[in-house]
C-alpha cells in the first residue's frame, strides 16, 4: 500500500523601511546558482539524517526533475501549494514521469530576500513537525530537490520529494521463441516421465537441472524474481529454476489454479516467455505450462 504525505512551509520576512535598521544592511542576498543550492539542500538533509542515525538518501535525477518542475511551476504561476493549477499532487507528477513508488512525500518552501536559502529551508523544515517527519522517515530511500529563482527577484521556490521506489522488473528477461519453449518443455516432460519421484537422493528439480544443462541450456537454481507487473503490488517470488532468462520452472505445493494467477503475471511482453509449474498429487507428478500468447518476434 503506497502512501503520500505533503508538507508546506512559508516564511515571510518583514523588512523595516525608511530610516530603520535592516538586519541585512551592507550584506548581499542569496546569489549562488540554483543547481548548487539543490545539491547543498540535499547534503544538509542527509546531515540531519546522519545525526539521527538514519542512512543517507540517494539522489536520483528523475525525482529531482519532478521537484524542479513543480518549483518552477509555482514560481511562474505565482502560487504556493502541493496541488498545482491542474489539480495534480506529487503522486500524479511522479507517475506522469514513470516513477513507480510505494511511498512518496513532499516538502515545499518559499522565501524572499534570504542571505542563505539553504540554511533557511532546512532549518525551517526541521523546526516543523511534518517536514521533519518527512526528512527523518526511515522508509524512504531516494530524494530529489528542485530550486527555482524568480526572474529579476531574490525570491525562491523549493521542492524536495522523498520516495521509496517500487520494484521494477530487473533484469529484463529475454524472450524465447516458440521452438525454444517447446524444446525446454519436452526435456522437462521426458525427465518427469522417466523419473522415479521416490528417489529422494536425487530430487526431480536437480534431475531437470542436470538434463537441461546436458543440452547446453543455461539454467539458474533457487532464484528470486522481483518485479512490479501489471500495476499489482511489488512482486517477489522464489523460483526453483530459471531457464535461458525466459522461462521459469517452479515446484509448487499449491493447486495449479492458485499459482497460475500469480505466475501468469510473469508471462507478458515485458517479462518471461513461459512458466512451467510442477507438483506432486497422491504420488503422481503433474505439470502445467503457462505460455505467452503474444507472437514471438
Amino acid at each position: 500500500m503506497k502512501y503520500i504525505k505533503y508538507c508546506l512551509l512559508i516564511f515571510i520576512m518583514l523588512l523595516c523601511t525608511t530610516g530603520a535598521f535592516s538586519l541585512f544592511e551592507s550584506q548581499e542576498f542569496e546569489k549562488r546558482p540554483v543547481s548548487f543550492l539543490e545539491k547543498l539542500i540535499y547534503a544538509k538533509v542527509n546531515e540531519e539524517r546522519t545525526k539521527n542515525n538514519l542512512p543517507a538518501l540517494q539522489w536520483t535525477s528523475d525525482v529531482a526533475d519532478v521537484a524542479r518542475k513543480h518549483s518552477e511551476d509555482m514560481g511562474i504561476k505565482e502560487y504556493f501549494a502541493h496541488e498545482n493549477k491542474e489539480g495534480e499532487m506529487v503522486s500524479g507528477r511522479l507517475e506522469e514521469n514513470g516513477i513507480v513508488f510505494n511511498i512518496a512525500s513532499e516538502n515545499i518552501f518559499q522565501c524572499e530576500n534570504y542571505l542563505d536559502v539553504v540554511e533557511g529551508a532546512v532549518k525551517g523544515w526541521m523546526a516543523s513537525p511534518g517536514h521533519r517527519e518527512n526528512i527523518l522517515n526511515n522508509e524512504v530511500t531516494e530524494t530529489g530537490v528542485g530550486v527555482y529563482r524568480v526572474e529579476g527577484k531574490n525570491e525562491y521556490y523549493i521542492t524536495q520529494n522523498f520516495i521509496k521506489r517500487a520494484l521494477k522488473f530487473v533484469p529484463s528477461p529475454s524472450k524465447l521463441s516458440e521452438e525454444e519453449i517447446v524444446k525446454i518443455f519436452n526435456i522437462v516432460q521426458r525427465t518427469i516421465e522417466n523419473s522415479d519421484y521416490n528417489d529422494r537422493n536425487s530430487p526431480l528439480k536437480d534431475r531437470i537441472y542436470r538434463e537441461l544443462r546436458s543440452f547446453g541450456i543455461t539454467v539458474e537454481q533457487n532464484s528470486t524474481v522481483e518485479g512490479f507487473l501489471r500495476d499489482a503490488s511489488a512482486l517477489s517470488l522464489k523460483v526453483d529454476l530459471i531457464v535461458n532468462n525466459g522461462l521459469i520452472i517452479n515446484f509448487t505445493n499449491k493447486d495449479f489454479e492458485d499459482d497460475k494467477e500469480v505466475f501468469s503475471q510473469l508471462v507478458n511482453p515485458q517479462s518471461y516467455s513461459a512458466v512451467i509449474l510442477v507438483r506432486e498429487v497422491e504420488g503422481k507428478i503433474q505439470y502445467f505450462l503457462i505460455k505467452s500468447e503474444e507472437p514471438s518476434e
